[in-house]
């Protein structure tokens, strides 16, 4: 009689006739001899069971099969899916290496497992650490592929563990052997008692000191730091942290700002002083949760013709050149204008001299921040006006007028470019009275 663990009616029932068909089937057992040697497989409430069929009512191991299967229907196991892997999760203490082998023991269970799922359900379920920011930054395309990526991270960190723990002996059976009991302590001037000295200086074990936060208060934010940091990660104006260098760091917790292990992202003390830092300085403004509304004071009126024609003229630019685009709304209709009542003509001795069918730019001048421009040029393209802050300087303009822009200005060729700020300037076009 081949071997057959005993069916006792609490596990799968497919499972028990299974195992019992591949083996009777290996001995070359007939329908009938099927029949006979099955209930030597059952026990306790299974046997039972078969103790209560009706004599004759069995014809052929298929019906004798059907009918175990029907009255132990409820110990059936359900069938696991691809979507059941979510459920599975990495534990606080858990290491990479037991998560993995539970959750690759879990896929062998799903029928027709869906590759991209099983890959999206580990990815989402893993503890924050260096091996979820590689899947991050590069995404398997094959659950094979993500396996072996796992294994290698796995003995990484295995080695890591294995060389702390020698360290660790080494330190301790140091300090076990450089002290000396028979030695008697020294008294201090004081009158406290010492402890002896050594002829070898036994290293401290030094606790790293936490770091202090920056500020007294900090801005509250629509969106966790980590999001953050994703999306200013690479920008010029986002500066490096300070390296770890304590030792001791939990392994288990990584971040992402520091790229090293010790805590988490979220719990970061250097980039939430470096975020709250971005925030003041008006870089960030789209993530507070409550945005700053400017008041009244400091909204500043626009200067009046009379104080910007009145004043001396403090230098000449000789040549500025402006692109105005059409101006349209959220619809693509044409805004509307803001001075309607105000109107540019042109007459017969405007276009003297100048050929029809032509695109020629508008040249204008005008008196802008008090400097007397002589020409502009007026034509359609671009709709954005830039200064270079080197003008800006000669200029002799404030800083103080700059108002922040935390939104980068994009070039033609998709580069980015950040801003220093934006600033309103007075301009005087034209003549008394008008």
């Amino acid at each position: 009689m081949p071997h057959v663990e005993p069916y006792n009616g609490s596990t799968d029932p497919i499972d028990h006739l299974e195992s019992y068909k591949a083996l009777m089937t290996i001995q070359g057992a007939t329908d009938a001899l099927f029949c006979i040697s099955f209930p030597a497989t059952l026990r306790k409430a299974a046997r039972a069971w078969y103790s209560d069929l009706r004599s004759g009512s069995i014809h052929s191991f298929g019906q004798l099969e059907h009918s175990f299967v029907a009255h132990f229907s409820t110990s059936r196991k359900p069938p696991r899916t691809s979507d059941s892997l979510f459920s599975l999760k990495q534990g606080e203490n858990e290491t990479l290496r037991h998560f993995v082998v539970q959750f690759n023991t879990a896929t062998l269970e799903v029928r027709d497992l869906n590759e991209d799922m099983a890959i999206s359900a580990m990815k989402r379920r893993l503890r924050e650490s260096r091996f979820t920011y590689s899947l991050d930054k590069t995404l398997p395309r094959t659950y094979a592929e993500l396996l072996e990526r796992a294994y290698k991270y796995m003995r990484a960190d295995e080695g890591s563990s294995d060389r702390r723990s020698t360290e660790f002996k080494g330190l301790k059976e140091k300090r076990r052997k450089g002290r000396d009991p028979a030695e008697p302590s020294r008294p201090s001037t004081d009158g406290r008692v010492s402890p002896p000295r050594r002829n070898q200086k036994s290293p401290r074990r030094r606790t790293p000191k936490p770091t202090r936060p920056r500020y007294d208060s900090y801005t509250p934010l629509s969106a966790p730091r980590v999001q953050i940091l994703m999306e200013i990660k690479g920008k010029e104006y986002l500066r490096r942290p300070l390296p770890l260098k304590a030792k001791g760091l939990d392994q288990r917790k990584y971040c992402r700002f520091h790229r090293g292990h010790g805590h988490n992202t979220e719990q970061c003390i250097q980039l939430k002083d470096e975020i709250e830092a971005l925030i003041r300085r008006g870089y960030l403004d789209k993530f507070r949760r409550n945005p700053p509304t400017r008041s009244v004071a400091d909204r500043r009126p626009p200067p009046t013709e009379e104080a910007t024609t009145n004043q001396p003229m403090v230098g000449v630019i000789n040549m500025i050149s402006k692109r105005l685009g059409p101006r349209t709304s959220a619809e693509g209709e044409p805004m509307k204008k803001l001075r309607p009542d105000d109107v540019i003509t042109f007459t017969e001795e405007d276009v003297r001299g100048i050929q029809t069918l032509h695109d020629n730019a508008v040249v204008i001048s005008a008196t802008i921040a008090n400097y007397d421009v002589k020409k502009n040029f007026v034509d359609n393209g671009s709709s954005t006006n830039i200064l270079f802050y080197s003008t800006f300087s000669r200029m002799r303009l404030s800083t103080d007028r700059l108002e922040r822009v935390s939104t980068p200005l994009i070039g033609f060729a998709g580069d980015a470019v950040s801003m220093e700020g934006e600033v309103t300037l007075p301009v005087t076009v034209g003549f008394e009275p008008r």
